[in-house]
């Protein structure tokens, strides 16, 4: 409110407050310095409230909006980055499952990442021995074409024991043959593995593996 609205109010509450005294006064004049001292209380009150409702106004207006709105100068809150592991054959990696990795091969990069396993049996009881398993693998960000081995992949279980997963497509089809440029592409892997924690390989030219992921296969 500007200075001449604030005058404004303070008038108005004190001609209120005269008119309301005067019918008293003629009556009375014992009620003289009790109409003064009411008048003077109105006028406080109403400046008061006249402040009040400015600075309230103004409050407003700078945050944005009213209460519930966080101040605009709060910074926001965002996750930290974290970018992916880099692998080669010269430096292959080993990680978790569900965590991707930064792939240079030879011509072309690419970022690989393996979820699983998915284990149809957990809840069975007595609880088997071995169960059927299925992992997810993500190429995504793929710079140059790549041969993809249906046999490039291997599993190790508990008892260091080699298991060449069946390659399918998504929808049990037939995988890629290539990895290109383009959107991600995924594939499933599937085999029959014992419980306990295991390794999933990844060897493109079927020789040394460039990157691995550690999971946990629990059937109870």
């Amino acid at each position: 409110m500007s200075r001449r609205g604030l005058l404004g109010a303070v008038a108005v509450a004190v001609l209120a407050a005269g008119c309301g005294s005067g019918g008293h006064g003629a009556g009375s004049g014992g009620h003289g310095g009790g109409s003064q001292t009411s008048t003077t209380a109105a006028a406080s009150a109403a400046a008061h409230a006249a402040t009040t409702r400015s600075v309230a106004r103004r409050a407003h207006h700078h945050h944005g909006g009213g209460y519930g709105h966080l101040p605009s100068w709060l910074p926001s809150a965002k996750p930290p980055s974290q970018k992916p592991l880099h692998a080669s054959f010269s430096h292959p990696r080993l990680t978790l499952q569900g965590e991707g990795l930064a792939i240079s091969l030879p011509g072309a990069h690419l970022l690989a990442t393996a979820v699983g396993p998915a284990v149809p049996e957990i809840g069975r009881t007595p609880v088997p021995a071995t169960s059927p398993v299925t992992f997810v693998v993500t190429f995504s960000h793929v710079t140059a074409p790549v041969r993809l081995r249906r046999t490039s992949f291997v599993l190790v279980d508990e008892q260091h024991r080699i298991h060449h997963p069946r390659m399918t497509g998504m929808r049990g089809g037939a995988p890629p043959a290539r990895l290109l440029p383009g959107p991600p592409v995924s594939i499933k892997l599937h085999s029959v593995l014992p419980t306990g924690d295991g390794g999933l390989e990844w060897r493109p030219t079927g020789g040394r593996a460039i990157a691995g992921w550690d999971f946990n296969v629990e059937i109870d």
